[in-house]
């Protein structure tokens, strides 16, 4: 179970109104598919008789998974193994004991070496997405046993997983990898392998970009022979900056979500655990329930509520839950609704089942375009609780709004 004084670093209230561009969701068809957000999106036909073909293979095989499994996660472990469903249950199986390994917690050595700072999170680009920070140079100066290293990655990983992501808004990390002052020769070949597997088997899909700053000259050169054999939205995804291209990074962070040392404003951290925040923020509105692991999760009734520091490790909840409207006003979270929007009632008779489930799937059926405080908000009919008269009722709504921060290349 997690601290509660992780809850600080839980998505920001904002991360509700992200929308990923369709484009940006998915890419490609059938094997060559690539996709990036797996919650609150419409699957492709090809992805649902994979997803069918799966469930067919668990149920063979007699293999239950956790009660907090759901369908999404299918999709992103069938995505892992390039939609071979035998590859993609063997690597289930293998990372299901991995959960179980990672759930024994953060051992003496793997809390060591992330207040040490060899790895760490800190700041959320222009999208929210939150940083992760690797520093080889100091894992080579202290020569790190790899199995308190492995613990360390993983704990980390697996926080971030469970506090930082919003699904459907917030699904992906950015990853910085400093390398000043190595060579070729320096490199910690068994903690990159050591990363590269952990990620690989059981973080798939998670990898939005990876900055590997200040890199040996022949390690440079040989990505730019290797890139081009590479699938392209792969070889977007990692990019390899030093000295004159160093700001490139800022296309994507902001310069407060940085510290100096990476070309940002922010001062170099001195404390790395447990995360800290830009030091502007000692208060935050964040989202409570954002955990998709939570057996509970309901990705359309979301809990906001505040928490401000009190002490270097310190952070306490401030206000009672509240649910977020989209005027920007707060009601109790005295009993669940189903949208963190504002309903709009409008009077309909009773339809049939059938009616209801062909209005559901026409496209653009009655939707609605407002600009409201500069963010593009598409709305589209849905049925719903009336909170001011706990009827039933359909209205505008659309839980994920357009966020209008200066785009990244990769957005």
């Amino acid at each position: 179970m997690l601290s509660p004084t992780f809850d600080h670093i839980r998505p920001p209230s904002d991360a509700l109104k992200i929308n990923h561009p369709d484009n940006d969701k998915k890419h490609g068809q059938n094997e060559r598919l690539i996709r990036r957000i797996f919650y609150l999106d419409n699957y492709l036909p090809f992805e649902e008789e994979k997803i069918e073909a799966f469930n067919a293979l668990l149920a063979k095989q007699n293999l239950v998974l956790p009660d907090w499994w759901r369908k999404e996660e299918s999709l992103r472990w069938i995505h892992a193994g390039r939609f071979d469903l035998q590859k993609t249950l063997n690597m289930v199986k293998t990372h299901l004991k991995f959960l179980e390994e990672a759930d024994k917690g953060l051992s003496p050595g793997g809390e060591r070496i992330l207040r040490g700072g060899t790895i760490y999170q800190f700041g959320r680009d222009r999208h929210l997405r939150p940083i992760v920070v690797v520093d080889l140079a100091k894992l080579v100066r202290e020569n790190l046993p790899i199995d308190d290293f492995t613990n360390a990655l993983v704990f980390l990983l697996q926080t971030v997983k469970k506090t930082m992501f919003l699904p459907g808004h917030v699904e992906e990390w950015v990853v910085i990898q400093e390398t000043i002052d190595l060579s070729l020769f320096k490199l910690p070949q068994k903690h990159i392998k050591t990363i590269s597997e952990v990620t690989q088997t059981n973080f798939p899909c998670y990898l939005c970009k990876m900055f590997m700053l200040n890199p040996p000259f022949i390690v440079r050169v040989s990505w730019n022979m290797l890139k081009g054999f590479f699938d392209p939205m792969t070889a977007e995804k990692i990019d390899m900056l030093n000295g004159s291209t160093l700001n490139e990074i800022q296309t994507l962070v902001d310069p407060e979500n940085l510290e100096k040392r990476f070309g940002g404003s922010h001062p170099n951290l001195e404390v790395f655990w447990p995360p800290q925040l830009p030091k502007r923020q000692n208060k935050v509105s964040v989202v409570a329930n954002n955990g998709q692991f939570d057996v509970n999760f309901n990705p359309r009734n979301y809990i906001v509520k505040e928490f401000q520091q009190t002490g270097p490790e310190q952070w306490i909840e401030v206000e009672k839950p509240m649910i977020k409207l989209q005027e920007e006003t707060f009601i109790p979270s005295t009993k669940p609704v189903e949208s963190i929007l504002k309903p709009v009632p409008i009077t309909l008779d009773p339809i049939p089942l059938q009616q209801e489930q062909r209005r559901a799937t026409e496209p653009n059926q009655g939707v609605e375009d407002k600009r409201e405080n500069g963010l593009n908000i598409n709305v589209g009919p849905s049925r719903d609780i009336d909170v001011n008269t706990n009827k039933q009722s359909f209205y505008s709504f659309n839980p994920c709004l357009l966020y209008t921060s200066p785009s990244p290349r990769d957005s």
